[in-house]
């Protein structure tokens, strides 16, 4: 049987660049996330132990196996965080996978925790393996928010690492960064750690059948950005956010980045009617 070629610049229309999803998951939306989550529960001796092995020995190996054989991942830069022992990563958000990248290719040996949409915690049983991979889900009360605050600087202050994605919705094999806001940015800050940009680009296959194989992932790891604690905290922010995202912008938005999907707005379709 033949296999079907991979026909890259599909178009897809979107109505509003910030809060659109392209990734639909069954999912118990109706959960909450509040006060009550527990991001950090106590543990025993034993719980702890379970949780390690089940991490490095199982979760780890099959989660790097799956990103290698499937998505092909090539890291580039790993250098640049030789000898860092905490810090924040700043991501685009393009695949359903970008979670799994973090944990094996970013801070490991090291844990990496990800704030996550609170869709990560909602599904039955799943939601109890989501969490102890290190799933921060983002709560719906500003005491929650609270409480996540706190859990990420003790994260941060136990020397481990932690990934956000602030475009937040996922846009499959996008090419382009999204705008974000700085909320997150604080974390550094707050725990006087560095901003490390991670840029997820594609590249094309190669070799026999590579047009009927889906684009490759390249994950770029650039120079850590400490932030500047000479300012206040507002404006210390913003910078950040603004010498982050602009250095994760100049790799994702590459030509050679290869476009399996272009995203258009909806205004650009044929079929567009104005009201």
């Amino acid at each position: 049987m033949k296999r079907k070629k991979i026909e890259y610049g599909k178009v897809k229309y979107y109505t509003d660049i910030k809060s659109n999803e392209f990734m639909h998951v069954k999912t118990q939306l109706n959960v909450t996330v509040n006060e009550k989550y527990r991001y950090l529960p106590k543990r025993t001796f034993l719980s702890r132990f379970i949780r390690w092995f089940m991490y490095y020995f199982l979760a780890v190996p099959l989660v790097y196996l799956f990103c290698k054989f499937k998505y092909r991942v090539k890291v580039i830069g790993k250098k640049n965080i030789k000898g860092i022992k905490s810090g924040v990563f700043y991501c685009n958000h393009s695949s359903v996978a970008d979670p799994c990248f973090g944990n094996v290719f970013l801070g490991y040996p090291k844990k990496t925790f990800t704030i996550a949409n609170k869709d990560a915690v909602s599904i039955p049983f799943i939601r109890h393996v989501t969490a102890w991979l290190g799933a921060l889900p983002v709560p719906d009360t500003p005491r929650g928010l609270v409480n996540l605050n706190r859990a990420v600087k003790r994260i941060l202050e136990k020397r481990s690492f932690v990934i956000v994605f602030p475009e937040a919705a996922i846009w499959p094999y996008m090419t382009k960064t999204r705008p974000i806001n700085d909320v997150s940015f604080s974390y550094p800050i707050k725990s006087n750690v560095p901003a490390i940009p991670v840029a997820i680009t594609y590249r094309k296959s190669k070799g026999k059948n590579a047009d009927c194989k889906m684009p490759r992932v390249t994950i770029n790891i650039m120079k850590p950005i400490m932030p500047d604690l000479t300012i206040a905290p507002k404006e210390a922010k913003q910078k950040l956010c603004n010498e982050v995202w602009s250095k994760v912008s100049e790799v994702v938005n590459d030509e050679n980045n290869a476009a399996l999907f272009v995203y258009r707005p909806i205004e650009e379709s044929p079929d567009y009617i104005d009201k």
